[in-house]
């Protein structure tokens, strides 16, 4: 088993033990990292496309908080998109995704070495369409039943500190999580961010 297996296998593991607990609130400064990581950063490595499933997964969970910052919305579901065409162009190894219905609608799921991501209503283009249909980057997942909303913030984290899966590059070769950590404490400050 691969080191990145072994930590896949740990955590989903890990969120079994941990549903019969209350459900963990997201906070705001982790909910614009998130968005930060999936505006910037480059998709090569499985930590890359977990820590940007993580990142969904969070601002997934963050809107529908009570406490969410006014102006949530949904608009992260479209760095999904960006995601699937990468799994589709690149064909990572150990990484899939497939598009079922279920009784809340339509369902993406993705698989990341074993642990899984679903987020509901997003929309398919061409380019998907037809890898679901001969299979470049899809195959058939059954979903594991492990609710991750639930730990939407120990995943994230998980990926975060998982930096030794990651090739931590912006998508103009800068230090990622230093990139990150900077727009957070300058959202923190109130201060203009400058884009990389």
């Amino acid at each position: 088993m691969s080191e990145f297996s072994s930590f896949t296998n740990k955590l989903n593991n890990y969120l079994i033990v941990k549903k019969s607990l209350p459900r963990e609130l997201v906070n705001e400064v982790d909910a614009v990292k998130a968005l930060t990581y999936l505006r910037t950063m480059q998709l090569h490595t499985k930590g890359d496309y977990y820590l940007y499933c993580a990142s969904l997964n969070l601002l997934n969970t963050y809107v529908k908080q009570s406490d969410a910052k006014k102006g949530a919305n949904y608009n992260f579901k479209s760095y999904l998109r960006p995601l699937l065409h990468s799994i589709v162009n690149n064909q990572p190894e150990d990484v899939y995704f497939d598009y079922k219905k279920d009784d809340k609608g339509k369902i993406t799921l993705l698989d990341i070495d074993g642990i899984q991501f679903s987020f509901h209503n997003v929309a398919i283009d061409p380019l998907i369409e037809e890898a679901l249909s001969n299979g470049k980057g899809s195959k058939n997942i059954e979903w594991d039943g492990i609710k991750k909303q639930h730990n939407a913030t120990t995943l994230f984290e998980a990926g975060v500190r998982g930096k030794r899966f990651r090739s931590n590059l912006t998508r103009d070769n800068y230090e990622l999580d230093e990139y990150v950590e900077e727009v957070a404490e300058k959202y923190k400050r109130k201060e203009k961010v400058v884009a990389r």
